[in-house]
C-alpha cells in the first residue's frame, strides 16, 4: 500500500497546520527543529490505526522515517501483523522502507517520548480519523462506470 501525506489529502491545510519538534538537549548531532510530515494509508477499508512520520531537518532533508501505532499489541495482532511488528508499533520503530540518517535512532527516541504526551498523540489520531473519513467520501464519489463486464459463459 502506498501511503499518502495528510498535506496531500488536505492541501488547504498544508503550511497552516504544521507540526515541528524542537530538540535542545545540548547534542549538536540532533539539536534543531524538525518538521513532521505525517503519512497514512488511503484505503478506506483499512483500519490500521497508525502513522508514518518523516522528520525533516531545517534544510528539508529526511532524517528519520518512523512507523508508530497508538493501539495495543493485541489490536495489531488481530489486525494481521506479525508478532514483531505488533510489539514494535505501539512504541514506534524506524521504518525499514524509509530514509534514515545516522541520527534516526536518537530521533525515534525523542518522537516516541513525545507520543507519550496525550495532546501530541491525539493530534495524529485526529488527523488519521479526518484522513480516513475523507478517503471514504472519495471512495463513495468514485465513478463505477469503469467496471468491465464479461460476457456470460453460457453453453450453447
Amino acid at each position: 500500500m502506498i501511503l499518502k501525506s495528510f498535506d496531500e489529502q488536505f492541501p488547504h491545510l498544508a503550511g497552516v497546520d504544521t507540526c515541528k519538534i524542537c530538540i535542545d538537549d545540548g547534542d549538536p548531532e540532533i539539536d534543531g527543529v524538525y518538521e513532521v510530515i505525517d503519512f497514512y494509508c488511503p484505503d478506506p477499508d483499512c483500519d490500521c490505526q497508525k502513522v508514518t512520520a518523516i522528520l525533516l531537518d531545517s534544510d528539508q532533508n529526511p532524517r528519520a522515517t518512523i512507523a508508530y501505532g497508538w493501539e495495543s499489541y493485541d489490536f495489531y495482532m488481530e489486525w494481521g501483523n506479525d508478532s514483531k511488528t505488533s510489539v514494535l508499533l505501539p512504541h514506534g520503530f524506524l521504518d525499514p522502507l524509509g530514509e534514515q540518517s545516522e541520527q534516526a535512532p536518537q530521533l525515534l527516541k525523542v518522537f516516541s517520548k513525545m507520543m507519550k504526551n496525550t495532546k501530541f498523540k491525539e493530534r495524529f489520531k485526529n488527523r488519521y480519523n479526518s484522513f480516513k473519513a475523507e478517503c471514504a467520501k472519495a471512495e463513495e464519489k468514485a465513478p463505477r462506470d469503469n467496471v468491465i463486464k464479461f460476457p456470460s459463459n453460457k453453453r450453447r
